[in-house]
């Protein structure tokens, strides 16, 4: 306690080979090591201020262990902000992060510098790339039925062991109100729109009464009428891409999927039409697939004009 009166702190730590993996009861986690220090100010009051280093000398997650990890963190009237970074070959990169939580909707953003993210090394996948990019992500928050956030990455640039591809943008944007849901996606490998006059803790709660009803389940679950969903994407990843991402992909052609729901005589449509795709020898050729679903019946088409295996 310092000697102006005001509850204050100051702690240097220093932990190593703590079990995070039976702490948290997941085997994704490894041993870590970490230190630092902390300091702080009014720790009895509602206006904490203070800040604090932390240095993460090891940590196992994924069977991999990440080194050299650096957290810098200072909260001051109710504001908080932090940078972290990794010098790590195979995970470059520098996180700014900040949070207003002054007011009702408290506000939040975060910058992300990716360098190199080797996804392959990481142990993500079994295919053999890496990833680079900047991500910008802002988000005003008051509740699951008041928010608003964006997420937006630049540059971003897929490589692999032969080639190096770049997806210019990726554009997410997303809303909610107490009666309504809303996400828009604007990228160079699809696009898409899903609006629903729903609130947002209803929605799991009206799809599933509809599956029960088709299903001829007891439902007690009160759905109000005049309720709404629809979702349309257009898909269109590059060849490229797709082979580098899944390399039993030699292609994937999607020219519609769309579908809609409506309370009113539990009312479902869906549509996916997809021209031509080929996976690991397996080709086919005009998938039309259709859903629909109206007070407790349902029902699904699909035509196939051709399928045909290459052993080959």
């Amino acid at each position: 306690y310092g000697n102006s009166g005001r509850d204050t702190f100051s702690n240097d730590f220093a932990v190593q080979n703590i079990l995070a993996g039976t702490i948290l009861a997941d085997t994704m986690f490894g041993k870590t090591s970490f230190s630092g220090q902390a300091s702080g100010s009014e720790i009895s009051s509602q206006a904490v201020s203070g800040s604090a280093h932390i240095d993460i000398d090891d940590a196992k997650y994924n069977s991999y262990t990440y080194k050299n990890i650096t957290i810098d963190g200072q909260m001051a009237e109710n504001r908080l902000s932090a940078v972290a970074s990794c010098p790590d070959s195979n995970l470059n990169f520098k996180l700014f992060a900040d949070a207003d939580l002054r007011e009702a909707k408290q506000k939040y953003s975060a910058k992300l510098d990716l360098v190199n993210a080797n996804l392959f090394a990481l142990n993500f996948t079994k295919n053999n790339f890496s990833v680079s990019t900047t991500l910008a992500t802002e988000a005003d928050y008051a509740g699951f039925q008041n928010a608003d956030a964006s997420l937006r990455l630049v540059n971003t640039i897929l490589t692999g062991p032969e080639k190096t591809l770049p997806v210019s943008s990726i554009e997410i944007q997303a809303a909610s109100a107490p009666d309504s849901l809303r996400v828009e996606i604007k990228s160079d490998l699809l696009d898409g729109n899903i609006f629903a006059n729903i609130a947002p803790e209803n929605l799991g709660k009206t799809l599933q009464s509809a599956y029960r009803k088709y299903f001829g389940l007891a439902d007690t679950n009160l759905v109000k009428p005049g309720q709404n969903l629809a979702f349309s994407m257009d898909i269109h990843l590059p060849d490229d891409i797709l082979k580098l991402v899944s390399p039993d992909f030699d292609s994937l052609k999607i020219s519609k999927m769309e579908g809609r729901y409506e309370s009113d005589n539990n009312e479902l449509s869906a549509e996916l039409k997809m021209p031509f795709a080929r996976f690991s020898g397996l080709q086919l050729d005009s998938l039309n697939l259709s859903v629909n679903g109206k007070n407790e019946s349902f029902t699904m088409e699909m035509n196939l004009e051709t399928l045909s295996y290459d052993t080959l």
